[in-house]
């Protein structure tokens, strides 16, 4: 990586809580500064404007809880571990997820969606990639028996993503983490119920 990569990874990671915490529109040139002890001209210099830096930033963010999640579906031995990998992840996160403003998907989803459509567009691209990976694990599972012949994906994969994103969203809002350990094992539970008695 070189140097004019480095810097720019530097600062997407310096802004990347910013920007969670205040949305594009709350955060501020200021905000940007002093949270990367850098003038304007040089954050400007290694992007074309705010909303560039502002879009790296939210992929950074959704990379941090996708890898978590990746490396909990990569290490399961059955489709239904797959579909833990959900709830497991953000058991294993959450705590950086509301330290750090919260989940950055359901704060795009609620700041961007009727004012910032690149911004939108990012965080919905997650949520279909975790709605289609829901539901060809459910599909593996109904194939291979684990799960029950009527589970559906479509729904499972919804579910999850409301109790989820729901549940941090909520904790943040009332510093109750209590929300989120609902939600998650609310999330197992549903899973659970989706297996064959042979299993």
């Amino acid at each position: 990586m070189g140097k004019a990569e480095k810097t720019r990874a530097a600062i997407i990671e310096q802004v990347a809580e910013v920007f969670n915490r205040k949305g594009y529109s709350g955060a501020s040139l200021q905000d940007l500064t002093e949270a990367t002890q850098l003038t304007k001209g040089a954050i400007y210099g290694n992007f074309a404007d705010k909303q560039e830096v502002a879009a790296e930033a939210l992929k950074y963010n959704i990379d941090r809880i996708a890898a978590v999640i990746v490396e909990n579906r990569n290490s399961a031995r059955c489709e239904a571990d797959r579909l833990m990998a959900y709830p497991n992840a953000y058991h294993a996160m959450y705590k950086w997820i509301l330290s750090n403003g919260g989940c950055p998907i359901a704060n795009t989803l609620t700041d961007a969606d009727d004012t910032n459509p690149q911004l939108n567009r990012l965080a919905l691209l997650f949520v279909k990639k975790w709605r289609r990976d829901v539901e060809k694990t459910v599909e593996a599972g109904k194939k291979s028996g684990e799960f029950l012949p009527d589970t559906n994906g479509s729904e499972i994969g919804k579910l999850l993503l409301t109790l989820i994103s729901g549940g941090a969203m909520l904790a943040k809002a009332t510093q109750d983490h209590g929300f989120m350990d609902s939600a998650l094992t609310q999330a197992e539970q549903i899973i659970s119920k989706q297996k064959s008695k042979s299993q």
